[in-house]
């Protein structure tokens, strides 16, 4: 089960490793999007939520894309599963998303080609 504010902690983190600008646009779509998570059961299905909801919503003021990545893969980890894709891959997915050019259910049917258990 993932928290609001462990998400928070992980992007506030992200921003101070890799720079931009810390803050919270809309609160309540994060907590949307983490309760989209935490009801979910299928894993994958799980990390999808994590991966397009926090890139299409973008709660954050900056570091959507990197947050989503990072949560969609501790997401992931829970289940002793990663990302197997190439990096560019895996940003290229994220910025399809961005522009509205991936929708979720090919998102989740990319995830279920892309990762492997460790």
């Amino acid at each position: 089960m993932i928290k609001t504010e462990e998400v928070i902690e992980a992007h506030d983190k992200i921003i101070e490793e890799t720079g931009g600008h810390k803050g919270i646009v809309n609160l309540g779509n994060l907590d949307f999007i983490v309760s989209q998570i935490n009801t979910t059961k299928d894993i994958y299905t799980k990390s999808a939520r994590a991966l397009y909801g926090i890139v299409k919503n973008h709660p954050f003021v900056d570091g959507n894309k990197r947050t989503a990545i990072a949560i969609s893969e501790a997401v992931l980890r829970e289940s002793n599963i990663k990302f197997i894709a190439a990096d560019e891959a895996l940003w290229d997915i994220v910025h399809n998303i961005n522009k509205e050019e991936t929708a979720f259910i090919q998102v989740l049917n990319w995830l279920k080609k892309n990762v492997d258990k460790i």
